[in-house]
């Protein structure tokens, strides 16, 4: 999921879960006109009230030859991929799936084997895994994130 608040994007990644804990809903309304169910005290149980909020959204790790890891779990990673018209960069694609989202820049490519994809700030697609290695060029920012 993603949303565009005042300039800031909101990538949201998350991992498999039979469970969701429904903290707000936009006033949507159900087909019989009412508001759907908020589950506010079950979301308070299953937050861990011991973890620091960041104090800015700046990224602190380090980038090494265009990518750098935004966030690594048991559950998934998260990492951006910065492309560059002089600066490609490749992916060995290892993981039973890629997930990656163009979300800043202009335009670039990622060729798979033998076939190019043309993509834009706002392309989003997954990456099997077996695909092999995708070399994007260009000028883009990507969000990737795989199990």
């Amino acid at each position: 999921m993603h949303a565009i608040m005042g300039g800031t994007l909101i990538l949201e990644t998350q991992q498999s879960s039979d469970v969701t804990y429904r903290v707000y809903d936009y006033d949507r309304r159900q087909a019989d006109g009412s508001l759907r169910e908020l589950h506010l005290n079950q979301a308070m149980d299953v937050i861990d009230y011991s973890t620091q909020a960041p104090a800015s959204g700046e990224v602190t790790a380090p980038e090494v030859d265009g990518v750098t890891q935004l966030m690594s779990c048991k559950y998934f990673d998260v990492f951006r991929v910065r492309v560059a018209s002089d600066a490609p960069v490749s992916i060995e694609q290892a993981w039973p799936f890629l997930c990656v989202s163009a979300v800043a820049g202009t335009t670039g490519t990622v060729t798979v084997g033998d076939k190019t994809y043309e993509l834009r700030k706002g392309t989003h697609f997954v990456a099997p895994a077996g695909c092999g290695t995708l070399k994007f060029e260009g000028d883009l920012e990507f969000i990737c994130s795989h199990v």
